[in-house]
């Protein structure tokens, strides 16, 4: 009941607005994600091809997905590491 009443009494209190976003702020956010998403793309891209060039091509989800979408981390990485993704 305590909890509840705190939640009551937030929503009673007068929220701040937030300023409006101008349409050119919403244009430039949307570019960055954009150039962001390519970026991405492009690594993960670079890590799948030299993946197989060692043919180890069926291994590049895993790599991508436990967030090892960087090709010179990947070269950076333990042996200890590398093993463990291609268990």
């Amino acid at each position: 009941m305590r909890a509840a009443n705190a939640v009551r009494a937030h929503e009673a209190k007068p929220q701040p607005t937030e300023p409006p976003i101008s349409m050119a702020a919403v244009a430039a956010a949307a570019a960055l994600r954009q150039r962001t998403m390519d970026a991405s793309r492009a690594a993960e891209s670079e890590v799948k091809t030299e993946l197989r060039k060692l043919g180890l091509a069926s291994y590049a989800a895993r790599f991508v997905e436990d967030g090892y979408d960087d090709w010179s981390s990947i070269l950076r990485m333990s042996d200890a590491t590398i093993d463990a993704l291609v268990r």
